[in-house]
């Protein structure tokens, strides 16, 4: 008998582990196809279950659920809930779509099969904080759900201290700089954050309080390679901070105005989390190989 529900709603019902965007993204991304290989979209009404290729979008989510054994990342740290990483540059802290496959949760799902059952949502977020996709270094993964809640509950007390290794565009006429304000979305590019109060126009809150130490450590010609100690962790903050400045980090497209100009052309922006002081811990990630980046 032909259903009259939409086929997004059938395949939660069939995988309630899906979320509603999940099951569209099964839907519209080919995860599921008639029986004679036709296209499908979420929207789709009047079918049976017969008439459905359910198989591929099964396979997908055990593969999701097994890991990815070819990500690899360096452990600083482990014990029986948390795993301390040197996170590559390249690699997402967590998934943002069901067909991510090279994230932080993908590491940990076949690092430590475990997690699978402690974590049992499609795609989870597994990291208590987070660093940008091309940001690497110190990044913790908790193993349980309650070591999960324990950090994120220490990030979001506001007591955690973070140190960065950047390199930034300019020639800086001070050693230290601070830079303390309020961070909330940028209306005119849903990529990006930037300094605004309630009312302002061009920003949309949450408005986050945020504050970074820029310490400058190595000089080169036409950029220099800085410490930036941050205090409040909000999305992009290192980022947006050194921008403002006057010194966007090389390689950052999407903060650095000047970048189709910019003399050489880096792949990613070169930020490097360095050292986590939180919950009573101390984590380092090392940082020479970074700083060797542009020899003198």
């Amino acid at each position: 008998m032909a259903s009259n529900q939409r086929l997004d709603q059938f395949l939660r019902q069939k995988f309630p582990s899906l979320t509603r965007r999940q099951a569209e993204d099964a839907a519209d991304g080919g995860l599921v196809r008639t029986k004679g290989g036709g296209k499908v979209k979420k929207g789709l009404r009047g079918f049976s279950e017969s008439d459905l290729e359910l198989e591929p979008l099964a396979k997908h989510l055990e593969t999701l659920r097994r890991g990815n054994p070819a990500l690899k990342a360096t452990v600083l740290y482990e014990d029986p809930e948390l795993f301390v990483i040197d996170k590559p540059a390249g690699i997402h802290s967590h998934p943002l779509s069901l067909f991510d496959l090279d994230t932080v949760t993908n590491w940990a799902f076949s690092r430590d099969p475990k997690m699978a059952d402690e974590f049992p949502e499609i795609q989870p977020t597994v990291a208590p904080h987070r660093l940008d996709k091309e940001t690497s270094g110190v990044l913790l993964v908790s193993r349980t759900q309650a070591s999960f809640q324990k950090w994120r509950e220490v990030f979001a007390g506001k007591s955690a201290t973070k140190e960065y290794l950047a390199w930034c565009w300019g020639s800086p006429s001070e050693e230290n700089y601070v830079v303390e304000n309020f961070l909330a979305h940028d209306t005119a590019d849903a990529r990006k954050m930037r300094a605004g109060m309630d009312g302002d126009k061009g920003v949309r809150g949450p408005f986050q309080e945020s504050r970074s130490r820029i310490a400058v450590l190595e000089k080169r010609a036409d950029k220099f390679l800085a410490k930036v100690t941050c205090t409040t962790g909000v999305t992009h903050q290192v980022r947006v901070h050194c921008a403002e400045a006057g010194f966007p980090l090389v390689g950052d497209e999407l903060y650095d105005p000047a970048y189709p100009d910019r003399p050489e052309k880096v792949t990613g922006h070169l930020l490097r989390a360095v050292k986590l002081v939180a919950g009573g811990k101390t984590f380092e990630a090392p940082g020479d190989e970074f700083r060797a980046r542009f020899p003198r």
